[in-house]
């Protein structure tokens, strides 16, 4: 199974390079921080889904993505989340309550394209 990640720099609001290396549990473990001004409590891992969208991106945990599932007539936008429940990633709508809804499974999903992330422009 493939494995990969990218990191955030919350402060700094950019993507760190290869400065960066994860535990076991996916914590920042060591980080040459010599190249960066920023320390590791900025940092926010965001995880590879393993999945590609249709232009062939990866899609990562918070990316905002479009998409259409089975059963469901229209497009619809929602969040790439880590859902503990369900051991693995799904796309989560708000609901009118304001808290997320997992929606659908990356199984049941056709045509997803990522649009943004909650880091770049989206909603963190």
């Amino acid at each position: 199974m493939a494995f990969g990640f990218r990191v955030w720099d919350k402060k700094q609001k950019k993507w760190v390079s290869n400065d960066v290396v994860l535990d076991c549990n996916g914590k920042i473990m060591i980080s040459r921080l010599d190249s960066m001004t920023t320390s590791p409590s900025d940092l926010e891992v965001s995880f590879w889904t393993t999945q590609k969208d249709v232009h062939g991106k990866k899609i990562y945990d918070g990316d905002i993505v479009e998409c259409h599932a089975e059963g469901i007539g229209k497009p619809f936008i929602g969040m790439v989340k880590w859902i503990d429940d369900n051991a693995g990633f799904m796309v989560c709508i708000e609901s009118t309550f304001g808290n997320e809804l997992p929606i659908a499974r990356f199984d049941l999903l056709e045509k997803i394209e990522v649009i943004d992330n909650i880091y770049e422009g989206g909603e963190e």
